[in-house]
């Protein structure tokens, strides 16, 4: 019996992201979606590209591949996480690129590039492993909707009281 898990708000089967087709990505490694479950983003990190695809169709359907290559050459860049697990909100993706160091935010309706930010120095061709991504510069940055930041997240596990752990001048805190 399959096992229901939540997308995007809704419990869907398991089998509704097995067996949908094949997208021929040069590589894979993460998926993410829009809220509603209609469009979804694969990372290819060998070709250095995000897959945007069409997730209503049967089998699916790529749209098309968005490259990501602030350094250039093929397999510099490496996308890899999009988003750390949150459904896409509004129609920023970003995505980590484990091997440049840096973040590109891509426009989800338009399936264009907005930006690229350098969080660190890029990795040295050939340093890191990309099975487990020791020694990359970058893995997995996620970037949570405004409400998240803010503690309104029901299932918000972080301690949002600004005097918590603030130091109160007389050689201890609150």
């Amino acid at each position: 019996m399959l096992q229901p898990i939540q997308i995007a708000g809704a419990f869907k089967p398991i089998a509704a992201l097995g067996f949908r087709g094949t997208l021929g990505a040069a590589s894979w490694h993460s998926l993410n979606m829009t809220r509603d479950g209609t469009l979804g983003f694969g990372t290819s990190p060998l070709s250095d590209e995000v897959v945007a695809i069409d997730l209503t169709t049967q089998p699916v359907t790529k749209l098309r591949t968005i490259p990501l290559q602030p350094l250039p050459g093929t397999g510099n860049n490496q996308p890899d996480a999009m988003g750390g697990g949150e459904a896409i909100v509004g129609e920023t993706l970003p995505v980590s690129l484990r091997a440049a160091g840096q973040v590109a935010f891509v426009d989800a309706d338009s399936l264009e590039i907005n930006s690229f930010v350098k969080i660190t120095e890029p990795s040295p061709p050939g340093t890191f492993s990309t099975m487990s991504c020791i020694g990359c510069s970058v893995h997995g940055v996620t970037v949570r909707p405004g409400h998240y930041r803010h503690g309104d997240r029901d299932t918000d596990d972080h301690i949002h009281d600004d005097h918590h752990d603030r130091d109160d001048g007389h050689g201890g805190s609150d």
